[in-house]
């Protein structure tokens, strides 16, 4: 009967006006229920959302097979939707609420309605977008906790009410981290008014379904957040710091992680948005971008292409084949360090190799935030080549440093490694 009932509450509470008396230039919703699965349907027509985190490059998304962006606040949007409009691409606007670490109390009456306020202004400039997919409420603000403050989700449950008595016309997700906890029978009891939930999951996407399904789950989901395994899931080195996967083998977690969650899953999956389309500085810059600050795309940009299109694309990144150490990573200042590397290029083009040493991050936020780009000392490379690179410490004060070597191929794809080193005070 839950599921019965479910799916008419998603079906039906989309197709009148709002209360006043706007229409939605589009109709956006979700049918089915559990034993028969549910759907994303646009006008219509049936809508799998093969999206990505980030606006950046909306043609190289088209040409890949994406059609869809998400954001994470929904502030000066017109330059999003205008790229949406002119690619074909559709837009989940979210909405940043605030999260308790950083001071926001949701006892508190006076910041609850401010933030409703600017919600509800939100829903009334951006509704009449046809780009419009749906509303996201807040990312990851139950974070900290066990992630199932009633205050919390009855706010939300509040804002969604509001959002679709403005526009009745689209489904309204809000976003977690994870589902550990108390998320999904929070969400459950006190925000039934939503039509799915986002669910961002890194390394815990390779067993989503199971564990949602223990923990309660019954609306639809989508993955909203995915990529390669996380930071925090990566054992540390003596010294504290975090191995980083190459570019080849963090698609290889783009594959395994989709096809768990969501292509395995098609009965609750609504489709994903994979993370990040771009870059971003993130304990490294390169850990999480599908793409370079360059510009070019990595493997795991062609990974996502082959689930959108069924096919593989025509021309696939270079591939690390080889990286590591050529003796130790530990050293006294003053004392060199080696490291070794070999990529390929699928279509057999050159391949250029750029060595770079960056110091390691000192402070990394919790929650995504932005982190500031780290210093780059390039007098400390004595010799690099598309096999082997030398590092001289000489100018390096003791701490943690990274190698990083970036293939390119001259048609706008690359591949990335990178390897951390820990300098020690000279005897």
């Amino acid at each position: 009967m839950l599921s019965v009932a479910l799916s008419m509450a998603l079906s039906s509470t989309q197709t009148a006006p709002a209360a006043d008396g706007f229409v939605s230039p589009v109709r956006v919703e979700i049918r089915g229920d559990q034993q028969a699965g549910f759907r994303l349907y646009r006008n219509g027509e049936p809508y799998f959302i093969k999206g990505v985190g980030g606006g950046d490059q909306p043609e190289l998304l088209r040409r890949l097979g994406g059609n869809s962006f998400r954001t994470w606040g929904a502030d000066n949007l017109e330059p999003d939707f205008e790229r949406a409009r002119r690619h074909g691409l559709t837009v989940t606007v979210g909405f940043w609420l605030g999260h308790t670490q950083h001071g926001f109390r949701y006892d508190d009456p006076k910041m609850l309605a401010e933030q409703k306020e600017k919600v509800r202004e939100g829903v009334l400039k951006w509704r009449n977008r046809p780009e419009l997919l749906m509303w996201a409420l807040g990312n990851e603000m139950e974070m900290y906790g066990d992630g199932g403050d009633p205050n919390l989700w009855r706010h939300v449950e509040d804002l969604a009410k509001m959002v679709r008595e403005l526009d009745p016309s689209r489904p309204i997700i809000t976003v977690i981290a994870d589902i550990g906890g108390q998320r999904i029978p929070a969400i459950n009891r006190y925000a039934p008014s939503l039509d799915a939930i986002g669910i961002n999951s890194y390394g815990g996407a390779a067993t989503l379904p199971e564990r949602y399904k223990a923990v309660g789950g019954v609306k639809p989901y989508i993955l909203t957040e995915f990529g390669p395994n996380g930071p925090w899931e990566i054992e540390k080195t003596p010294w504290g710091a975090v191995p980083e996967p190459t570019s080849t083998e963090k698609a290889e977690m783009y594959r395994r992680h989709y096809t768990a969650s969501v292509k395995n899953n098609p009965k609750m999956a609504l489709g994903s948005y994979s993370f990040l389309w771009g870059w971003k500085q993130e304990l490294t810059h390169t850990w999480f971008g599908m793409l370079l600050r360059s510009g070019e795309k990595v493997s795991s940009a062609d990974v996502m292409s082959e689930f959108w299109t069924g096919r593989p694309v025509p021309d696939p990144s270079p591939r690390i084949e080889e990286f590591g150490p050529m003796g130790a990573v530990e050293v006294r200042a003053g004392r060199s360090v080696a490291v070794k590397a070999r990529a390929s290029d699928p279509r057999g083009l050159p391949l250029t190799a750029e060595w770079e040493i960056y110091r390691e991050a000192s402070e990394v936020r919790q929650g995504g935030y932005a982190e500031d780009l780290l210093d780059r000392f390039p007098k400390a490379l004595v010799f690099g080549s598309p096999t082997r690179a030398v590092f001289n410490t000489s100018g390096l004060e003791p701490g943690s440093y990274r190698i990083f070597v970036t293939y390119r191929n001259g048609a706008g794809s690359a591949a990335t490694a990178n390897l951390p080193i820990h300098v020690l005070p000279p005897l």
